[in-house]
């Protein structure tokens, strides 16, 4: 059985991620991030808010962008590829 307020948190946390979600064909991602946060605001002693889901999502994709290619990542491979180097050392 639910307890009504993590419902209310869950059905808050669906109404930010709505509003703020801009990543389009990545349900995977997406649901990653609903997870991460209802894990956080679940365990949460004080009032969760859209500003906090809000920084609950920068968070979470902070952590995933640290994977991320930079543009002066693809320069640097261009220059390289160029050059006819190797990425790899």
């Amino acid at each position: 059985m639910s307890h009504p307020v993590n419902e209310k948190i869950s059905m808050q946390i669906i109404d930010t991620m709505e509003y703020v979600w801009t990543i389009e064909g990545r349900p995977d991602l997406e649901n990653d991030c609903f997870k991460y946060i209802e894990e956080n605001a679940f365990s949460h002693e004080g009032i969760v808010d859209s500003e906090l889901i809000m920084k609950w999502i920068i968070e979470f994709l902070s952590t995933h962008c640290g994977q991320a290619i930079s543009s002066q990542d693809l320069e640097f491979m261009s220059k390289e590829n160029k050059k006819g180097g190797s990425l790899w050392h």
